[in-house]
């Protein structure tokens, strides 16, 4: 558990500092949400659960049986952290060529179908999928209207 306290001790400086820089934004506030609204939405919920994580370092007990466990696990789907590097790689680059909305979607169902590797039925994952295309355009509505900040568009949307 000192590895925890550590992880949320050294988030809580991360998310000061950056919330501190927030503060340095040069916006005019015409709408009433400026440019660091959303940098301290996210940095404030990134404080919170580190807060969560370190007040729960000091109350669980850590059990060796289920560490052991929890790292066999580990070392046997220690690949899939490289192939989501790789995928994350490929989105990046499909942004530009086929937009926001449709890399995101492809981006969000590969990486499900790739965690998800217990046997379901199909409709459990095209409801799974459905969702993720449903947040996915959500996203960029958000983008679009509340924040204004245009997405790149691509060859589909």
């Amino acid at each position: 558990m000192a590895n925890n306290r550590i992880v949320s001790i050294g988030l809580l400086v991360f998310c000061g500092f950056f919330y501190y820089q927030t503060t340095l934004f040069q916006t005019k506030d015409l709408t009433g949400i400026t440019a660091a609204f959303f940098p301290r939405v996210i940095l404030s919920i990134i404080a919170i659960l580190s807060v969560v994580m370190l007040i729960k370092s000091f109350f669980v007990p850590q059990k060796i049986v289920e560490a052991q466990k929890e790292s066999e696990v580990q070392e046997k789907r220690g690949w899939i952290v490289w192939i989501l590097f790789a995928l994350f790689g490929v989105y990046v680059i499909l942004i530009q060529v086929i937009g926001f909305i449709t890399s995101s979607f492809l981006f969000m169902s590969v990486v499900y179908l790739l965690i998800v590797r217990e046997k379901r039925p199909l409709k459990q994952h095209l409801v799974a999928i459905g969702g993720l295309l449903v947040v996915s355009v959500g996203i960029s509505m958000f983008f679009q209207t509340v924040l204004q900040v245009f997405l790149p568009r691509g060859v589909f949307f």
